[in-house]
């Protein structure tokens, strides 16, 4: 009597566990995300020290935290069109790039208006840290292990926003407030040589277009929306104009993107992938950590 061999996974079988070059790359995504993450609420707590040093008022300093959240909600829509047309990881050093060089810049500013300046220029690299990231850890581990490996991410990325004041604190503290910015360099200089020698390289497609009218409403519409909602807190609640308008024109050029999205064949985000299961909750981890700041 014979028996039948044990069914096993064939050799062209996408893998399924979570191997050592993936959590080397996931560990690369997690350093830039928690970075990014981290500069949100670690400069919340040093708003009234700011304020006392420059000598300003608390409405302006304010955006210093405003100016930074508004360039990230302005630039990345861009990332996933970046992402194709420059390729990942360059997009992601030089998001990197951008992030640690603003950090630097809003260490050394000597003034309310250069500080709020440098902070719009660290959004721009940061807004693109994130989405990027994820893309690169997407495309790697692909779909038989992104959800196991978002889970595992997502412990450290939602431990960010509980470390930040404390680390804040601790730096305006003990040190300078400068530091609280200053810090950023050590860690981005081993998030850039580690993206450099880890992640994956990949071919940028040149003639990739760029959705011009969907740019035009997106990121518009994210930063005024947001906008509103940050008023919200200066002026007490809602029921303001310098509240309620910015909202209502930010979700007004949302929908318009919508509308367009599932009309334009090229989208600058294709909103179909939503229909997916495991891409629509690798995105709602992505919102619920952003949140979370």
């Amino acid at each position: 009597m014979t028996t039948s061999p044990s069914p096993s996974a064939g050799a062209g079988d996408p893998p399924t566990e979570l191997d050592r070059n993936l959590l080397l790359i996931a560990s690369v995504v997690v350093l830039g995300a928690i970075m990014s993450i981290l500069d949100v609420t670690v400069v919340n707590v040093a708003i009234n020290t700011l304020a006392r040093d420059f000598d300003t008022d608390l409405p302006t300093i304010q955006w210093v935290a405003t100016g930074y959240t508004l360039a990230l909600a302005t630039v990345i829509p861009l990332s996933g069109w970046g992402a194709d047309r420059f390729g990942t990881k360059r997009l992601y050093m030089t998001s990197l790039a951008l992030f640690v060089a603003g950090s630097v810049l809003s260490g050394l500013a000597w003034s309310a208006e250069s500080l709020i300046a440098f902070r719009v220029l660290q959004g721009f690299g940061g807004g693109m840290i994130m989405p990027v990231g994820m893309t690169i850890l997407t495309r790697a581990a692909g779909p038989q292990r992104i959800g196991r490996v978002m889970a595992l991410i997502g412990i450290p990325m939602l431990l960010g926003p509980i470390a930040g004041p404390i680390l804040g604190g601790w730096l305006v503290d003990d040190f300078s407030w400068r530091w609280i910015f200053f810090i950023n360099l050590p860690i981005g200089i081993a998030a850039l040589i580690a993206a450099a020698r880890i992640l994956p390289g990949d071919v940028a497609q040149a003639e990739q277009r760029l959705d011009v009218v969907g740019l035009a409403l997106l990121s518009p519409g994210l930063a005024i929306a947001i906008y509103g909602l940050a008023e919200s807190g200066a002026n007490g609640g809602f029921g303001h104009a310098e509240v309620i308008v910015p909202i209502v024109v930010g979700l007004a050029l949302l929908a318009a993107f919508v509308r367009h999205a599932l009309r334009f064949p090229e989208p600058l985000i294709d909103l179909r992938l939503f229909a997916n299961r495991v891409f629509s909750a690798s995105s709602l981890t992505l919102v619920l950590t952003v949140i979370a700041v």
